[in-house]
């Protein structure tokens, strides 16, 4: 069995090279990596044949899964992984040449671990580095986690994880959201619902922040779904916690008090999107759902002051 199962989703060809690259240039070899095309219109097998490496395996679906169920194509690349460890590559990002390496001495550190995370670089289209994540403490609860994410403490990207496998597969691969928008958060909360996260303070990871992103396109309608699901897991998973100390019981009780209002205000932006440019037909359908969403009045007439001014 190889040591990690590197995978990647993709569809995108405009970054695909440089990611290849990054994972090829590891200083730790024991690791296959598995590319899925997902039906893409860029040639992405001419790449794949231009970095020939024993350790690639490369497959195409037949038809495109597509944006709004992404996590189907995640959850494929995961049925072909053969690896202890897996992680989930976007096509345009990139690691350090120790990504491996450094995460294979903390999972020896921490066996009983079933997720591990690494601080991430955000660049940009030419690979300059813009912003930083924040450092993490090396260990931590799921509580913690989820803690922490919700007050935006946390920055985090599908692809500054690493999972057991077996156990990752256990769990049915990773949570389905629409637009994968709050399932790596989610996986990774229910990862890390025993034995905790480990995080690693050195920079492995690199997201590029780019305009081809889910993050700044799809479907408003779609994020606010998600949302609204990340919320109801977030409240069933604190609910049958069996807090067995008085700081997980303060957690819990200071994650029930502001997710409601947390996770809501995030709501309201993605509204607030669906509404700007004088998208009429958006608002009248979101002020039908109003109680879905829980609109008040102010809000609601908030989003109608959006959709005429903005």
């Amino acid at each position: 069995m190889v040591k990690f199962s590197i995978a990647i989703p993709a569809y995108k060809g405009v970054f695909f090279n440089e990611c290849l690259n990054s994972l090829l240039q590891q200083t730790y070899s024991d690791f296959e990596i598995i590319i899925v095309d997902d039906a893409s219109p860029d040639n992405l097998f001419q790449i794949v044949e231009n970095n020939q490496d024993i350790r690639i395996q490369y497959y195409k679906n037949e038809t495109n899964i597509g944006a709004e169920n992404v996590v189907d194509n995640w959850n494929r690349c995961l049925q072909y992984a053969k690896g202890e460890y897996f992680l989930l590559m976007g096509d345009d990002d990139k690691v350090s040449p120790l990504y491996l390496e450094q995460f294979a001495k903390y999972i020896e550190k921490y066996p009983q671990v079933n997720v591990f995370h690494c601080r991430t670089a955000i660049i940009d289209q030419q690979s300059n580095i813009i912003d930083l994540s924040e450092g993490w403490p090396e260990w931590e609860s799921m509580l913690d986690n989820i803690y922490h994410r919700m007050k935006d403490r946390r920055i985090q990207f599908i692809s500054d994880f690493v999972y057991r496998t077996s156990f990752l597969k256990n769990m049915n691969g990773f949570v389905k959201f629409p637009l994968a928008w709050n399932s790596d958060d989610v996986t990774a909360f229910e990862a890390a619902t025993n034995n905790g996260i480990v995080h690693i303070n050195e920079i492995l990871f690199y997201y590029r922040t780019n305009p081809y992103n889910i993050s700044t396109t799809g479907n408003w309608m779609l994020k606010a779904e998600a949302m609204l699901q990340k919320e109801k897991w977030i409240e069933n998973r604190i609910s049958k916690i069996d807090k067995a100390n008085k700081q997980e019981c303060i957690i819990c009780q200071l994650i029930q008090q502001n997710l409601p209002s947390q996770m809501h205000s995030k709501l309201l932006q993605e509204l607030s999107n669906g509404v700007k440019g004088h998208k009429i037909h958006n608002l009248f359908f979101i002020l039908k759902k109003y109680k879905k969403y829980r609109l008040t009045f102010i809000e609601s007439i908030h989003l109608l002051l959006i959709c005429i001014f903005k």
